[in-house]
């Protein structure tokens, strides 16, 4: 915008918008305020203090997350328990009757939820907070555990989703386990409860760190009494100009995200991988359970081996599948084939365009993450193959954000390609110590994967594109890059090429490729097409869907249904698709 005029101020009209109104304001008005502290407080005082996280809170704080520390980086029952108690103390002191002091704290509750915009987590510890009230105003006669009960109802109630989420599911889950821990140790109290959250923390995260017991047990006590107090001197120096004191406790947090940094570098992650849900759900009853103290040693041990089982269970599965990732305007395919047998045919990428000098820059490449988060959850940890096939940014460009966070064993590239610049720019710099071997027709990656193309050494453009033919399960399938219609002719060439049921269209359904005699000599009965919603080059063309059409296809793209997978185990297969049905093909309903 260069320009603009407000021609109209929406004024809330009545007491209750006009005062949540300001208080929204002033919520406002702090962040920009806190944004101009330095960036240890500025991270820490926006997360703890105004229930703000920045896009960017855990890219600049690593280890939080592997660590198991959200649960402290989020408004939530330590901000509620500070403003209950100390107004109690505060009120004593100044002489307030106990009960006008119940009925002010009440409202200071909800002008904190109001402050904070209601986030998910703070209506649960307000809530009960309010119950707590309640109950010594005499106005309800519950239990501590009823008390939680009322609080999860009207949670539901102003937020219908707040279980749908790893915060609420962890917010209402460590509550009700503090009711059970009352007068333990505080140690004991810390060890249980990350037992109590691991089914929930598996099924979101698919992974598990033992020392992440070790960070809570020193992170808890240093949060109250180094953390908290540091910050609040901190900001209090920034507020009154007293620059050499905001800088030592600036300093200080920045020793602690070190710290943190450190942690998260200490080997020994367990990836399970995403547990089924049923077993997830018997984990946590059976700890629950362990917790009321019913036959302790018995549910000890069944809890043990629903974990292994969990551990275990991706390891061992028989059968594959084929994930046709959603990474927009791109290509990248997953293939586990066996329990220790993963290949992936590019990663994926996006041209970076010139930004504005406004622009915030990006520092996490989410396609990259997306991939990798979607191989944990199938608890897979290495990657036995990696198929560059050819040198275009859309197929090769996530590749050095990918190998930061996967290990590949073998990269394969088209004969000639690593004589390019692109490959010297985006590929040999990140290998890590992995393979790299140029390939061409008629060599074997595996013992289900067979190179078809390239036939000559070339400089890695689409008509060099590596081919390959991977028999999946009970069907065969075939990948092609971004090859040509010339390039598909001459692949029949090849008497042994046979039918192949699946074939994914060559770049990304474009009339460039896909050749209708290419089509009738595989005979597919499904075709895939990798392509970004409404994306500017109108993939797939309409000349390849009427070429799919006129050979009796079903065709799938993933700008219309997001992720594709096609699963199988022994002779027994099926598709799934993230979000809707096939594509629409001319002349049929």
């Amino acid at each position: 915008v260069k320009q603009a005029t407000i021609t109209q101020v929406d004024t809330p009209t009545g007491a209750w918008p006009f005062i949540n109104s300001r208080i929204r304001t002033g919520h406002s008005r702090l962040v920009a305020w806190f944004e101009t502290l330095p960036p240890g407080l500025r991270d820490y005082g926006e997360t703890l203090f105004l229930g703000y996280t920045r896009r960017d809170f855990y890219d600049d704080n690593v280890g939080i997350q592997k660590m198991g520390l959200v649960h402290l980086f989020s408004i939530s029952g330590f901000q509620v328990a500070g403003v209950y108690v100390l107004w109690r103390k505060f009120g004593r002191w100044i002489g307030i009757t106990r009960e006008r002091s119940l009925l002010i704290v009440q409202v200071l509750l909800v002008v904190l939820l109001l402050f904070a915009g209601g986030v998910q987590s703070l209506v649960r510890a307000v809530l009960l907070a309010l119950t707590q009230a309640w109950r010594e105003l005499g106005w309800l006669r519950l239990s501590a555990v009823d008390a939680w009960g009322v609080a999860l109802l009207g949670g539901l109630l102003l937020e219908p989703g707040v279980l749908h989420n790893l915060g609420g599911q962890l917010s209402y889950l460590l509550t009700f386990g503090l009711l059970w821990l009352t007068g333990k140790p505080g140690w004991w109290q810390c060890i249980f409860l990350s037992v109590l959250i691991l089914p929930v923390l598996l099924w979101h995260t698919y992974a598990w760190h033992p020392i992440s017991i070790l960070a809570n047990l020193v992170a808890m006590p240093v949060f109250t009494w180094l953390v908290i107090p540091v910050l609040l001197v901190g900001i209090g120096a920034a507020w009154c100009g007293l620059t050499p004191i905001m800088s030592c406790c600036n300093a200080l947090i920045n020793g602690i995200q070190f710290g943190i940094a450190q942690m998260d570098r200490v080997p020994g992650e367990l990836v399970f991988g995403q547990p089924p849900l049923l077993l997830s759900g018997v984990a946590l009853v059976g700890t629950v359970s362990w917790l009321l103290r019913r036959r302790r040693r018995t549910i000890g041990l069944v809890l043990l081996v629903i974990y292994g089982v969990m551990f275990l269970l991706p390891r061992l599965a028989t059968g594959g599948f084929v994930a046709f990732a959603d990474v927009g305007q791109g290509d990248a395919t997953i293939v586990r084939l066996a329990p220790r047998q993963v290949m992936l045919v590019d990663v994926g990428g996006k041209m970076n365009l010139p930004q504005p000098p406004w622009a915030t820059p990006q520092k996490r490449d989410f396609q990259a993450q997306q991939l990798v988060q979607f191989l944990r959850g199938k608890g897979i940890t290495r990657v036995q193959q990696l198929v560059l096939t050819h040198k275009d940014i859309d197929h090769i460009g996530n590749l050095p954000h990918f190998l930061q966070q996967i290990p590949v064993d073998n990269i394969y590239v088209p004969l000639g390609m690593m004589q390019t610049e692109a490959y010297q720019e985006l590929v040999a710099p990140h290998c890590k110590g992995a393979s790299v071997q140029e390939v061409q027709a008629g060599m074997r990656l595996n013992r289900w994967t067979l190179v078809k193309h390239p036939f000559k050494s070339g400089a890695g453009d689409n008509e060099d594109s590596v081919a390959v033919l991977v028999e999946t399960g009970p069907k065969r399938l075939m990948l092609t890059g971004d090859l040509d219609q010339a390039g598909e002719r001459n692949l029949l060439d090849d008497p042994m090429l046979g039918r192949v049921p699946i074939l994914k269209f060559g770049h990304h359904g474009s009339k460039t490729s896909t050749a209708s005699e290419f089509v009738q000599r595989l005979q597919p009965n499904v075709g895939v097409v990798s392509a970004g919603v409404k994306n500017r080059f109108g993939h797939p063309n309409q000349e390849t869907l009427v070429t799919a059409y006129q050979n009796n296809m079903q065709v799938f793209s993933t700008a219309e249904s997001g992720m594709l997978q096609y699963c199988w185990s022994g002779k027994r297969d099926r598709w799934q698709a993230e979000i809707t049905s096939p594509i629409q093909l001319p002349g049929r309903p």
